[in-house]
């Protein structure tokens, strides 16, 4: 902002007790009459920058009560006045102002519009990364439409008008950070549905797109004073149930969640939450609406030992930070599980560690190596599944008894071939070290010289092996569809992937790795395999 112009936070700021003058350029919020109690008029007007808000009134015999009065919310102004005290209490005064210019407006706009702190570009794709880890197709696809009906103001909106989240990009960022949330915290509790509360999550505030207008200065709408975002909402999200076809009981869950968010029906609810998860949401929804309050109070605070009155919390937060050394720690928080895998590979183990971390399973996840590495053995089984629990049972002979321990084996399948490679498929041409991959290749084109495209048929296969703490034995499995082209396409991937087309006309060397990852046969017996120890 020009120098000549102060922020509203430094005016606030002000030592109590002390007087001086200002000026400030600050959009006018909202405005009110009021009557004095000798029945004189005078105007109550919040104003704000993005910093902090400020509330002023202004009586008839002020410069500014005549352009207040010709004045709307979302106005933008230069406000010259006192910064003053009245008995104890923090009470500017206007002298004069004048409305910006649109030239004006546009070049200090940065400085008068309080923003997300997060970015927006990557609060939006860290929240849709989070909806394609919905369980439930069809429950995803419901939240996708949801989201894609309301449009691109669902990303701009603010969450509310003063109580938290109260910025451009509010409603994006108070979403997101339920999400991030529902991920965290439901590995905790497994008899809450992760689909619908991940969808609950992200979709609780949808019609405050509805219930809030979007200029400058944020007011409810009539539609939303009328029927208010709880009700919005549960018609966005009904509308979205029944296009993709959600099935009634889930469509009724999710409503629910939408209904029952508020948590009391005092404080706006519809509904008294009644399923785990509109419990769940319910209570993430207050935890970050109340830290988002707490916030806000501690950025527009000023110099006080306590911030001013939260009205959420009933409170004034203590702004002094504790006095600890360690205060940007990293705290890891752990369920105590260990997983050890089979395997003294060090690449794979962080692989699957990264999926573990990304699908929200709480594991200290380790490798053979930490064991002193992997025990010999004779991989002689006819079947993956029998060679991964070969691997396993040999890992598990000295690893803790209370540890997990996971193997896996895998190989493509080509079906004009009999299912060969199959578990042979890291020997199939008995090269060993750096041209195994290649060799590979060569013998399996070869072998398919004489079959027509019509009978290439193949998949990849995986098997993971669980060998758990009291012995229960558990196997998963993860297959991708493809047939085998009549060359090499591709630079990414390795071992058969140049030679694996998929459906779509691509092979897998051809995906990014990121895609590939997610589709993989490893990939989806690991979700497979995620899916159990979450009920662990």
């Amino acid at each position: 902002m020009n120098s000549d112009f102060q922020k509203i936070s430094a005016i606030k700021s002000l030592p109590e007790g002390s007087r001086a003058q200002f000026c400030a350029c600050a959009i006018l919020k909202s405005l009110q009459k009021r009557l004095a109690k000798n029945g004189s008029e005078f105007l109550v007007a919040d104003f704000a920058d993005n910093s902090g808000s400020m509330t002023l009134m202004v009586f008839a015999d002020s410069l500014a009560y005549i352009s207040l009065t010709r004045a709307s919310a979302g106005d933008a102004f230069k406000i010259f006045g006192v910064a003053d005290f009245y008995n104890g209490r923090f009470s500017p005064k206007i002298d004069s102002m004048e409305k910006l210019s649109e030239e004006e407006l546009q070049s200090l706009l940065g400085e008068l519009v309080e923003v997300a702190p997060e970015n927006a570009d990557a609060m939006r794709a860290e929240l849709f990364s989070i909806i394609e880890k919905i369980p439930n197709p069809d429950v995803r696809e419901t939240v996708k439409y949801a989201l894609n009906d309301v449009g691109e103001v669902f990303f701009r909106s603010t969450a509310a008008i003063k109580m938290h989240h109260a910025y451009v990009c509010g409603l994006l960022e108070h979403s997101l950070h339920l999400a991030r949330l529902a991920v965290k915290l439901l590995p905790m509790y497994p008899f809450v549905n992760p689909s619908l509360a991940i969808a609950g999550a992200v979709l609780h505030d949808i019609g405050k797109t509805i219930e809030y207008s979007q200029g400058l200065a944020t007011e409810k709408t009539k539609i939303g004073i009328l029927q208010g975002h709880v009700v919005l909402g549960f018609r966005i999200v009904r509308k979205a149930a029944l296009k993709c076809k959600l099935n009634e009981d889930l469509t009724g869950r999710l409503e629910h969640i939408i209904l029952s968010h508020q948590g009391e029906l005092q404080w706006g609810a519809a509904a008294v939450a009644a399923t785990p998860e509109a419990v769940f949401v319910s209570m993430l929804d207050y935890l970050d609406a109340r830290m988002g309050a707490v916030y806000s109070a501690l950025k527009t605070g000023g110099d006080g030992e306590f911030t001013d009155l939260v009205p959420a919390l009933q409170t004034r937060i203590l702004q002094s930070k504790p006095d600890d050394e360690f205060a940007g720690a990293k705290v890891e928080v752990s369920s105590g599980k260990k997983i050890f895998i089979a395997t003294s590979n060090a690449h794979k183990v962080k692989e699957i560690k990264a999926m573990f971390e990304e699908w929200g399973v709480d594991c200290d996840v380790g490798g053979a190596d930490e064991l002193g590495g992997m025990p010999e053995c004779d991989e002689n089984a006819d079947t993956f599944e029998g060679n991964a629990f070969i691997k396993a049972d040999a890992l598990k002979k000295i690893a803790p008894a209370d540890a997990y321990v996971l193997a896996d084996d895998s190989g493509i399948v080509v079906d004009a071939l009999g299912g060969n490679p199959g578990i042979h498929s890291a020997r199939y041409a008995g090269v060993k070290g750096e041209g195994a991959d290649k060799a590979n290749n060569e013998k399996l084109l070869n072998a398919l010289e004489n079959v027509p495209d019509g009978e290439r048929s193949a998949r990849f296969v995986c098997v993971l092996a669980l060998v758990c703490p009291n012995g229960e034995r558990k196997s998963f499995e993860g297959r991708v569809e493809g047939f085998i082209n009549h060359g090499a396409k591709g630079k990414n991937g390795f071992g058969y992937d140049p030679l694996f087309e998929l459906p779509e006309g691509m092979t897998t060397a051809e995906l990014p790795e990121a895609c590939k990852n997610e589709i993989s046969h490893r990939a989806r017996a690991l979700k497979e395999l995620i899916k159990f120890l979450k009920t662990q």
